[in-house]
């Protein structure tokens, strides 16, 4: 679950990186002017460029808003699957690793006197 969401945040991480591209490519076209014969026209794209980019930026402010609403979203659910599960955390974890090493240290030194007892 935790491989598909990394998937999408990383894919959402793509797109955003190309919309930025293209955000900066649409404004250095954007902001050359010229005067020549054809600058009615210019101004006319240059403008529409100046939308074009609005525009871009606000997909790209809700693209960012999704990825940060998918991630606290999958965050929630992983968090609500284990709690389902009744998984243990990690601190419960590492008092059973701690119960553990001294299980086996306590079998150890049982082992030893057992071993001095049969006289081996």
């Amino acid at each position: 679950m935790s491989d598909i969401i990394g998937k999408v945040i990383d894919a959402g991480t793509a797109v955003e990186g190309k919309v930025r591209d293209f955000i900066r490519e649409l404004e250095g076209s954007g902001s050359s002017k010229d005067d020549g014969p054809l600058g009615a026209v210019k101004n006319i794209e240059n403008k529409v460029v100046e939308e074009g980019v609005k525009a871009v930026k606000e997909l790209l402010g809700i693209l960012e808003e999704c990825k940060s609403k998918v991630g606290g979203e999958a965050s929630g659910v992983v968090d609500s699957v284990a709690g389902r599960l009744n998984l243990a955390s990690a601190s419960e974890l590492e008092v059973v690793k701690e119960m553990a090493r001294v299980a086996r240290e306590k079998v150890d030194s049982l082992e030893k006197r057992l071993s001095k007892l049969e006289g081996n």
